[in-house]
């Protein structure tokens, strides 16, 4: 196994593949995509500088892959390496190709000193393994879903529109 860094020419294709797998599973019923919105979405990372690395099997398939950037927030605050993507074939995730996506981003932070920040679903096995290697929670993000909601946001509503 080895790391490589996406050129958008070799193993497009595989990527893609790959994206669209980290949606299905990440989303369930949710994912409403396509190959060719997966397509759209490299060439828009590209545009937005962002850098994807992915992990080839020993067959040299690519089983996995980061997505990172830097972040300064328009300059409003210190830079910070961006983790934005990950995603592991299911099968190969007990074994080395995690730990060399984790190890390219703990590279990429080294060479450029700084921290990384990374998101993660509270149901993917990374909220383990994000602790593993140090992470530390900063934020908290929350789905509001509109029919659980919704009449909690009428009353609000009521009470605007009634002064």
């Amino acid at each position: 196994m080895h790391l490589e860094t996406f050129n958008h020419i070799k193993y497009r294709e595989e990527i893609i593949d790959l994206m669209v797998e980290y949606f299905r599973e990440m989303h369930g019923d949710d994912y409403i995509g396509s190959r060719l919105i997966c397509n759209r979405m490299l060439q828009e990372m590209s545009k937005q500088n962002k850098t994807i690395y992915y992990v080839l099997d020993n067959e040299h398939r690519p089983i996995g892959f980061i997505v990172v950037y830097v972040n300064d927030q328009y300059g409003m605050t210190t830079p910070t390496v961006v983790n934005d993507y990950m995603y592991v074939l299911p099968e190969y995730r007990s074994g080395k190709a995690v730990m060399l996506l984790y190890a390219m981003i703990g590279m990429i932070c080294e060479d450029l000193e700084l921290d990384c920040v990374s998101s993660t679903f509270t149901t993917s096995a990374n909220t383990t393994n994000n602790v593993l290697v140090g992470g530390e929670p900063i934020m908290v993000t929350n789905l509001f879903k509109r029919s659980k909601f919704q009449n909690r946001l009428n009353k609000y509503k009521k009470r605007i529109l009634n002064g």
